[in-house]
């Protein structure tokens, strides 16, 4: 009897666990994805995109496809009642006929901030009514960032210039001002050997020597897709740079270092250390 008891003890506390953590959110942006696995709310998850590749676990979740091709249908399919997506998140006909079928859409402004990742951080957890979990996150990330400043102000020495590549397997791109790439290069004591533009533009020999980096920064995964350090020094001008001529090449993973989510703290320090290595 006592053992009956106990099961029908354990089993009531599952059911209610379950109910208070329905499957009901779908994640559409890796730094949002972040957030949410952060604040111990991941049970709420019922799928995600594909740039959710943070924790891993994130990557076992149902996927709703690429944030910027979404299909309607397979949101839905999903059965969620929020949505909580980046500003890039499209087309905005598929955003339509999702609202349309009375999903709640939360849309994030896509600003290479650290007040942004803050502010991300406590308005996800308002959406999701676990705003202690927020506050306490939004305190411990305000302490790391704290640290952050101090650890990077502390750098001597000139800023190194940094070119950063954006590579997917073709031709790569320079990021100009504007740009998560741009935001990162400075809050890690860096200065964008590209910023005479906004956005980012084609790669070119010319470019490439004209902007002199003394170190070139690119994702893990674009780096791979060049062939590695030897194949991305076959690219135009690339070679006669001080960063080519002395293989300065740093790496990140590209969510890690382009995300802006709760790791920010993190990676700036990280870059700021490889940079400086360098």
């Amino acid at each position: 009897m006592m053992r009956e008891a106990m099961l029908f003890f354990v089993f009531l506390l599952v059911a209610q666990s379950s109910y208070a953590q329905p499957k009901d959110v779908v994640v559409i942006g890796g730094a949002l994805a972040e957030i949410v696995y952060a604040l111990g709310a991941e049970k709420r998850i019922a799928g995600t995109d594909t740039t959710a590749l943070y924790p891993p676990a994130a990557r076992e979740t149902p996927k709703v496809g690429y944030q910027r091709a979404l299909s309607a249908e397979g949101v839905l399919s999903l059965k969620p009642k929020i949505v909580i997506a980046a500003s890039e998140a499209g087309p905005q006909a598929a955003l339509a006929q999702i609202r349309q079928a009375g999903v709640s859409i939360d849309l994030f402004p896509a600003e290479h901030t650290a007040a942004q990742v803050i502010e991300n951080v406590g308005r996800i957890a308002n959406i999701l009514g676990i705003s202690k979990q927020g506050e306490a996150y939004q305190a411990k990330m305000r302490q790391e960032l704290d640290q952050m400043r101090d650890y990077v102000s502390g750098l001597n020495g000139r800023k190194p210039k940094v070119l950063f590549l954006l590579a997917h397997g073709g031709s790569p791109q320079v990021s100009g001002t504007g740009t998560a790439a741009h935001a990162m290069i400075e809050l890690a004591g860096g200065e964008n050997a590209a910023s005479g533009f906004m956005g980012y533009r084609p790669l070119t020999s010319e470019g490439a020597v004209t902007a002199a980096p003394d170190v070139i920064l690119i994702s893990e995964q674009g780096l791979e897709t060049q062939g590695g350090v030897e194949g991305l020094l076959k690219r135009p001008g690339l070679a006669l740079t001080p960063a080519g001529q002395s293989k300065r090449i740093v790496k990140m993973d590209a969510l890690q270092l382009m995300g802006f989510g709760p790791r920010l703290p993190q990676t700036v320090m990280t870059l700021a250390k490889q940079l400086r290595a360098m």
